[in-house]
């Protein structure tokens, strides 16, 4: 009788090894996937962000209109002139939704040099120091608009001074 109770111990012993492997497998597996979606950089699926965005020159606001003007389909990074970057469809490689790209497809002379008329080394008005355009991302200066990476609930300042 003892020789049986062992043996039922040690088939139950074995069955729930197998279940706690198998949930371990799953589990890891979960993970994986994960790590290998940012690893290829993609959303995987749909995503609807807004970025809050404004542009000051000189110490002034600056009314800018950032509307989508093509007939064709909307692209990733698009503006409604609403002051938010939009953010839809799904993202294959997080380099491509940058805020340059955003500058681009909306028709906007910005970049890192220049922010519509006001070019590096200008000057602002009662200001005799050359100027230069600057973008801050959630409180953080970035030199180059292309490596802004747009996320949800950013807020990125467009200046020149």
């Amino acid at each position: 009788m003892t020789s049986l109770l062992q043996n039922r111990r040690a088939q139950d012993l074995l069955i729930y090894g197998v279940i706690l492997l198998t949930l371990a497998l799953i589990f890891f597996g979960l993970f994986a996937g994960i790590e290998t979606a940012a690893d290829n950089k993609t959303t995987g699926q749909p995503v609807h962000w807004h970025a809050a965005i404004s542009y000051k020159a000189c110490g002034k606001d600056l009314t800018v209109d950032d509307t989508y003007k093509s007939s064709g389909a909307e692209p990733l990074l698009h503006g409604h002139n609403d002051g938010d970057v939009h953010v839809e469809g799904v993202i294959t490689d997080l380099s491509a939704a940058n805020l340059q790209t955003f500058f681009n497809n909306v028709s906007l002379d910005i970049s890192a040099d220049h922010l519509l008329t006001y070019k590096n080394g200008d000057t602002c008005p009662l200001n005799t120091t050359p100027g230069a355009v600057h973008f801050i991302v959630d409180g953080t200066e970035v030199a180059d608009p292309s490596k802004i990476i747009i996320a949800d609930d950013q807020t990125i300042k467009v200046s020149f001074y």
